[in-house]
């Protein structure tokens, strides 16, 4: 498996707690403050080794020019196929994204997809490194929870559909407001892209396609953000009716 860095305190804090696998820790000698202590003390009983380096090696071999003093070596995040993820699981929630050209935007979709309790993200597979350190920064973390399928769409959805899961796509010209679509249970919400809608084949495999009302003549959301909504969405229903 590939390596990747890490960077970041609380990125390397929370891969320590979550038990992935990392190589070594480079830490700037010069850092100071409760959190560096908190993953000094961590990693000595995770029993993985931590070097003491000047900050400028750091820069050197940052991936992400954000590092906040700290770059961990780790393990690469295996990545699944959608098929394996439906089988591990009693209800699947899924996220598919039809294509991620910022890895910002990716980064921050893993995160909201791990706080709202998706099962994976699936992105297109692209023959490029997905979990990039930058993807890892954004993420906080989130890489380490939620799974991530690589995989060509249309092929993804072929699974799901057969699986019995609801798909439910999400575009400006979607036939109802997203708060009016029943989202609870087995799901799979399906989004465009940064710069592209979702195509006519994608949408042929939608059992129905929802739109985010928007005011002031603004056209689409950025996608990290329609992501978000979707997904806490889908938590307030199921928290609804879980309340009777």
């Amino acid at each position: 498996m590939n390596t990747v860095n890490l960077e970041g305190r609380n990125v390397v804090i929370e891969a320590l707690t979550r038990g992935r696998k990392i190589f070594e820790i480079f830490l700037d000698k010069g850092a100071k403050g409760d959190k560096v202590e908190g993953l000094i003390n961590l990693s000595e009983r995770k029993h993985v080794k931590l070097s003491m380096v000047e900050r400028g090696y750091l820069d050197n071999i940052s991936k992400t020019d954000s590092h906040q003093g700290v770059i961990a070596l780790a393990e690469g995040v295996k990545t699944y196929t959608v098929s394996e993820v439906i089988k591990s699981v009693r209800n699947p929630f899924l996220v598919v994204i039809k294509e991620v050209l910022y890895e910002h935007n990716l980064g921050a979709i893993l995160r909201s997809a791990a706080a709202s309790g998706a099962t994976a993200v699936v992105v297109p597979s692209s023959g490029r490194e997905v979990l990039t350190p930058v993807v890892e920064r954004v993420s906080m973390g989130a890489s380490n929870v939620v799974k991530v399928c690589t995989e060509s769409i249309l092929s993804a959805l072929t699974v799901i559909k057969r699986a019995g899961i609801k798909i439910v796509g999400v575009e400006t010209t979607g036939t109802k407001d997203y708060f009016d679509e029943d989202l609870t249970g087995p799901l799979a919400l399906v989004l465009g892209g940064e710069d592209s809608a979702l195509s006519l084949p994608i949408i042929d495999k939608c059992d129905i396609v929802v739109r985010v009302p928007m005011r002031n003549d603004i056209q689409s959301l950025n996608l990290s953000v329609a992501c978000g909504i979707l997904m806490y969405e889908k938590i307030r229903q199921e928290l609804k009716l879980k309340a009777g």
